[in-house]
């Protein structure tokens, strides 16, 4: 039986051996997963010459038409003229309708596209490789989506849903030179928008080497806030704390606009290692659930200077407001988050948002400066 044992944990331990023999040379392991994404991120960057306009020069700028009408109860099923040509000098619907250039339109983030409803608008752009090749996509939309590539439909998905990151993902078998992409965005009611970035096999290959180094429910969880906050997407100049540090400050989730500008000017001063951990630890105890906060130790939680409320001017709460937002649910969390996007895309939620950190009346206050698509997604949440 030792026998038998001692057998299984030598190819156990020659499979391991294998397995990491053939990880890739910008996989750096570190003791903590945190180190080794941020080494691995860095070396696959300098790796591939940290070259900023790569995507760019792949990537033909958006063109855009519509909305088109539908004629029936839905416009996904209906074929518009788009599907059939792309004519970018031409026009439809009487003239009305013509292919117009977005040069303000960025990838990786979320692109409203208006409120015109039972309707369906065709996004157009080039992807000029190399080589054949084959890349993937990550899309999102808000209701329905369909993807044509060279002429060709390789996507389809009929649904109700509000526009978020990373809901499709699609694989693009590219031929060398220009290749034509083409995609409709239908809606059926309310707001509707898109979502769309080039998929990182890279960053998608440290994913997976981290959950095979380091196991465990704690850093299950933290990995998964931080790939679900597109911490390690975007690209960013090796050993730029300060930009690491500002991805934190705007995924974390705060009791009022003014705790949001004080970390935001933390941020910025940020210059070691140590600093950026102290942000990061911050971010990771806005996300813990409700009674992993109330359990923390007093004393500890004195330490972070935010929470010094006099010195700063921030109205502290009592212990009763303070045992309401124990009990918050994660749809306040939610609402919190919500007001937090409407204040990074240029919207103001409204200066009575800072008085009072009651999470209730915080919430009831910042509902009216949420944009529609948020305002409406948080209704039929409520609803269910």
């Amino acid at each position: 039986m030792k026998t038998k044992l001692l057998c299984l944990a030598l190819v156990i331990l020659t499979l391991s051996a294998t397995l990491r023999a053939s990880d890739p040379s910008y996989y750096v392991k570190k003791s903590t997963w945190f180190e080794t994404m941020r080494a691995s991120r860095e070396a696959l960057l300098k790796l591939r010459g940290n070259d900023p306009q790569l995507a760019a020069r792949m990537l033909g700028g958006w063109y855009a038409i519509g909305p088109f009408k539908a004629t029936g109860s839905t416009a996904f099923t209906e074929a518009f003229s788009p599907e059939s040509e792309i004519a970018l000098d031409r026009s439809y619907a009487g003239g009305t309708l013509q292919w117009h250039v977005e040069p303000g339109w960025s990838d990786r983030t979320v692109i409203d596209l208006g409120d015109s409803v039972n309707c369906a608008t065709y996004l157009y752009r080039t992807i000029t490789v190399p080589n054949d090749t084959l890349i993937p996509v990550s899309l999102g939309s808000d209701d329905g989506i369909k993807v044509w590539l060279n002429g060709r439909e390789i996507f389809a998905h009929n649904v109700n849903r509000a526009c978020r990151p990373d809901q499709e993902e699609v694989d693009l078998s590219l031929k060398a030179g220009e290749n034509r992409f083409l995609m409709k965005i239908n809606n059926n009611q309310g707001a509707f928008a898109y979502y769309f970035r080039l998929v990182d096999a890279g960053v998608d290959t440290i994913w997976a080497l981290l959950d095979r180094d380091f196991p465990g429910g704690k850093i299950a969880r933290e990995m998964k806030w931080e790939k679900e906050d597109s911490i390690w997407v975007n690209d960013w100049t090796p050993g730029d704390l300060q930009e690491l540090a500002r991805r934190y400050v705007n995924a974390s989730l705060f009791d009022t606009p003014k705790d949001l500008e004080v970390a935001r000017v933390e941020a910025k001063e940020v210059q070691t290692e140590r600093d950026l951990n102290k942000i990061r630890q911050a971010y990771l105890r806005t996300h813990e659930p409700s009674s992993s906060r109330r359990s923390r130790p007093r004393a500890r939680a004195s330490t972070d200077p935010r929470s010094s409320a006099s010195a700063r001017g921030i109205r502290s709460c009592s212990r009763s407001q303070q045992r309401v937002r124990d009990r918050s649910s994660s749809r306040q969390r939610d609402c919190r988050r919500d007001w937090r996007w409407t204040k990074q895309q240029g919207g103001s939620p409204g200066a009575s948002q800072s008085a009072g950190c009651t999470p209730s009346r915080w919430r009831s206050k910042t509902r009216s400066g949420l944009p529609r698509e948020i305002s409406r997604s948080l209704s039929v949440s409520r609803s269910r």
